[in-house]
């Protein structure tokens, strides 16, 4: 037999071989980054719940979850602490009442912040008029302008300071209803009378009446 001849029949011996090995590493790399991203979703730690969460546990206890959902969720909505591996989970303050060692839960708060929020009177806030005046508008149309603004944000922090009502978002936020007298921002731009929402995320809105009044050269105080 001639070398050309030889030659000629090893080459798809060797392409066959070649072949197969890169099969099997092929396979064994999937294999391994298979494993991998199953142990990633089966992966698990442990927090300390800061509120009753329906199917997960009550207050105070000591659950595994998915590190996805404590970062994106529990944590940020301060739900849940942390439990760092060898140190001790630090007790919660009890609460008193009914529920007394753990924290009531977020539909039992919901309850009693809309109960809280219907009986409100008028939330007042003062402004310096744009215009040097303390005369109260006559419509809201031509209502007086208002040196700055009102956001969401001012009257949520105004509830917290005067009411001590502490709006939470996202279970908790202010939607801004006048349009007229405000912004693209949904900001109340001069003095006057405004209908706002607290709108729940269990569901369903509170009313709030909100009065913008000027402050005076005396140096009222602003909320």
């Amino acid at each position: 037999m001639s070398i050309f001849a030889f030659t000629t029949m090893i080459q798809p011996i060797a392409s066959t071989r070649s072949r197969i090995a890169t099969s099997s590493w092929a396979r064994s790399n999937l294999v391994h980054v298979v494993g991998r991203r199953n142990a990633s979703s089966q992966r698990r730690i442990p927090v300390q719940l800061k509120a009753d969460i329906p199917g997960l546990g009550e207050y105070g206890s000591i659950k595994k979850v998915h590190p996805g959902r404590m970062r994106n969720d529990l944590f940020p909505k301060g739900l849940a602490n942390y439990v760092l591996k060898g140190v001790e989970p630090t007790p919660l303050d009890p609460v008193p009442g009914k529920h007394a060692g753990r924290e009531p839960s977020i539909e039992t708060d919901f309850a009693k912040l809309r109960t809280q929020l219907k009986s409100l009177p008028p939330l007042v806030l003062h402004r310096l008029p744009a215009t040097g005046s303390t005369a109260a508008p006559t419509s809201q149309m031509d209502a007086t302008p208002i040196f700055g603004s009102v956001s969401a944000t001012d009257i949520a922090d105004a509830l917290k300071d005067v009411h001590g009502i502490h709006l939470v978002a996202p279970h908790a936020t202010i939607r801004m209803m006048d349009s007229e007298s405000s912004d693209a921002s949904g900001k109340i731009k001069a003095l006057g009378t405004y209908l706002v929402h607290v709108v729940l995320k269990q569901g369903g809105e509170v009313p709030l009446t909100v009065v913008i009044e000027a402050a005076n050269d005396a140096g009222v105080e602003t909320s």
